[in-house]
């Protein structure tokens, strides 16, 4: 997938994205997360969002959809360093109260093992 790194470490994906997440392609991100989410070694995914993409409304219901789902598999997504204009939508619609949101690749690397 054009825009997608992916890097495993430990129990930890590390996914980084320069891509937009919209409409248009959200059927992407689904079957890649759906493949990452049924790796039994896998125990949280961080994605890493750059300062350029952009995530529109489907986006964000995308972000919210995998939250529920590795949640409800006993694995964690990590949202990492998205845009601010993402963080103050996300902060406007109180999703960041239950989104695990990083602000800094510092506090990215604390959450990886070792």
């Amino acid at each position: 997938m054009d825009g997608i790194t992916l890097e495993h470490i430990g129990d930890t994906t590390i996914l980084r994205c320069s891509r937009a997440i919209t409409i248009n392609n959200i059927s992407e991100f689904m079957a890649l997360f759906g493949t990452l989410i049924q790796r039994p070694e896998m125990e949280r995914i961080m994605f890493v969002l750059s300062p350029q993409t952009r995530v529109d409304a489907s986006g964000i219901g995308f972000l919210v959809q995998m939250h529920a789902l590795l949640v409800g598999g006993h694995k964690r997504l990590y949202l990492c360093m998205p845009p601010q204009e993402t963080l103050d939508i996300l902060k406007e619609l109180e999703l960041t109260a239950f989104l695990r949101i990083l602000t800094s690749e510092e506090a990215l690397l604390l959450r990886l093992p070792d």
